[in-house]
């Protein structure tokens, strides 16, 4: 499409539709071995939450909450990164049922040590297009939507 039918559009369905191009075009780079090494970005996105938010092995279903994900899709998910020795799913010892995602620190810190700065450098690389005043308006923007989203998911019952 011409940049000048884009102009023409209604500014709400551009940054709509936008915003779906934007992920696309994150994934597709981030999956790149060039920045993420071994990892996909959904794996890696993965591995930020479950080292950054919780202390004890999460249940696979926690998890998958503060991805705002799938059971089933953090599922798949964490499975590829057992095969890759990142973590390792276990069973809960009191409720048989539900699955502990336990992280493989070792494994991470030398993913880390082998990847140096590229893994910051996937994320500055992107961002680097803002200035310090923007990237602060856009993350204030950005946790609008998620909560204008999150808003809509629980008045039409979206799980």
């Amino acid at each position: 499409m011409y940049r000048g039918e884009l102009e023409k559009m209604d500014p709400r369905f551009r940054v709509f539709g936008n915003l779906f191009s934007l992920v696309t075009r994150l994934e597709v780079m981030g999956n790149s071995p060039d920045f993420l090494g071994e990892l996909t970005t959904k794996q890696w996105y993965l591995l930020i939450h479950l080292i950054t938010f919780f202390n004890e092995p999460p249940a696979l279903s926690e998890l998958a909450a503060e991805m705002d994900t799938s059971h089933q899709n953090a599922k798949a998910i964490a499975l590829k990164l057992q095969e890759k020795g990142f973590l390792t799913l276990v069973k809960d010892e009191k409720d048989k049922r539900t699955l502990r995602v336990v992280p493989d620190k070792a494994r991470i810190e030398t993913y880390e040590a082998e990847m140096g700065d590229e893994n910051n450098t996937f994320v500055e690389v992107f961002l680097g297009a803002l200035s310090d005043e923007e990237l602060l308006i856009f993350d204030r923007v950005l946790a609008q939507l998620m909560e204008k989203a999150e808003a809509v998911r629980r008045e039409r019952k979206i799980k």
